[in-house]
């Protein structure tokens, strides 16, 4: 599947600009509800994903939006993911419980918004070069319950586990990879081809 990304890409509120980026944090939006702006202070996420699998850029990928820092209050865990070498996604989200704390189990994400996220990795982790391991949960990076769906990793309602994400976005990225064949390399045919030789 083929998700499209919505360009929404504005320098407004953006407080810096101009790092390679290591890391893939995914968010979530912290609220019941749908929204792709940067609040004024520069705090927010580089892309924003709805409900429907719809996905927003809302900067550039070389932008250093406020999204994985410590705050002053959280507490910094090893990866050395930080806003100025990470991309985040903020994952829209719905609550049937308190939407007011983070700690309740009610909290999901559709299964659209989920494909869709494994799809964006996917083609981040291919276009920057990000290995598997640097994708992340913002819970990875400092102690905040953020994705709380897949920090409760409880399968609510259409949540998946946080297992299942990485698994469908390592399928889409594979998916995505191209085999490049060198000298010597050795591979298997799964069906017969006819092989044309000219003098």
């Amino acid at each position: 599947m083929t998700h499209k990304i919505i360009n929404a890409i504005s320098s407004r509120n953006v407080p810096c600009w101009g790092s390679r980026k290591k890391y893939i944090a995914v968010h979530y939006l912290g609220v019941a509800g749908q929204a792709h702006d940067l609040a004024s202070d520069g705090c927010g996420a580089h892309f924003y994903i709805y409900w429907n699998g719809t996905i927003y850029q809302r900067c550039s990928l070389d932008a250093v939006p406020w999204a994985v820092g410590t705050a002053g209050y959280y507490t910094q865990k090893p990866p050395e993911a930080r806003n100025s070498n990470t991309i985040s996604i903020e994952m829209c989200c719905k609550c049937d419980g308190n939407a007011a704390s983070a700690e309740d189990k009610k909290w999901y994400f559709t299964k659209e918004t989920q494909d869709a996220c494994a799809w964006l990795v996917a083609g981040l982790r291919h276009d920057l070069g990000i290995p598997s391991v640097n994708v992340l949960c913002h819970y990875d990076i400092v102690n905040k319950t953020c994705r709380a769906p897949y920090v409760h990793n409880n399968g609510y309602k259409t949540s998946w586990t946080w297992a299942t994400f990485k698994q469908r976005a390592e399928e889409y990225f594979s998916a995505g990879q191209k085999l490049e064949l060198k000298p010597g390399m050795k591979v298997k045919l799964t069906q017969d081809i006819a092989i044309r030789d000219e003098v």
